[in-house]
């Protein structure tokens, strides 16, 4: 499954083992989950973290699973540039929507964030249209607690501007 508002970037379903599903419909016992990488990361980084989640519920016979998506940005190098973060937000934002189509249920996306991707998981929840659609928000090594230069000249996404941890430096 490709979803692709532009010829770099991809969305992306993780399965594994036995359990190979439908990839364009979510079960109403799934729960998605959308996992946003770094500065030249991956989608590929997803399959340490979704097997093992995966391997968990299925041993412990859990009611519900898990449903792995993964945005690939083609390891483009973000950091800080505005122009890039502003695209790859929109990307992430036209991912949940797509990702919410699919479901049988209506159900509330997990956001995982590596690095600068929890930058942008972190973005899009508090995005009017879009900060009621999150579950839980799982960031790692994500940049959000440190106060950093930016340049505005850059297209940094000034909409963002004044938020806890977005503060214009001069």
């Amino acid at each position: 499954m490709k979803y692709a508002p532009t010829n770099k970037y991809t969305l992306s379903v993780y399965n594994e083992g036995r359990h190979w599903w439908n990839v364009d419909i979510i079960e109403p016992g799934q729960i998605p989950v959308l996992f946003i990488p770094g500065s030249q990361g991956s989608a590929k980084q997803i399959r340490s973290l979704a097997s093992l989640v995966q391997n968990k519920t299925e041993s412990r016979r859990s009611l519900f699973s898990f449903r792995f998506f993964a945005v690939d940005f083609d390891e483009e190098v973000t950091f800080m540039n505005g122009n890039i973060m502003n695209r790859q937000l929109d990307y992430v934002m036209n991912a949940m929507r797509y990702i919410q189509k699919m479901m049988r249920v209506p159900r509330k996306i997990v956001l995982v964030g590596h690095s600068y991707g929890g930058m942008l998981a972190v973005l899009t929840t508090i995005h009017r249209d879009y900060q009621n659609d999150t579950e839980l928000l799982i960031l790692k090594g994500a940049p959000i607690n440190k106060q950093r230069k930016f340049d505005i000249k850059a297209n940094f996404p000034t909409k963002y501007l004044g938020t806890h941890f977005l503060t214009q430096l001069k």
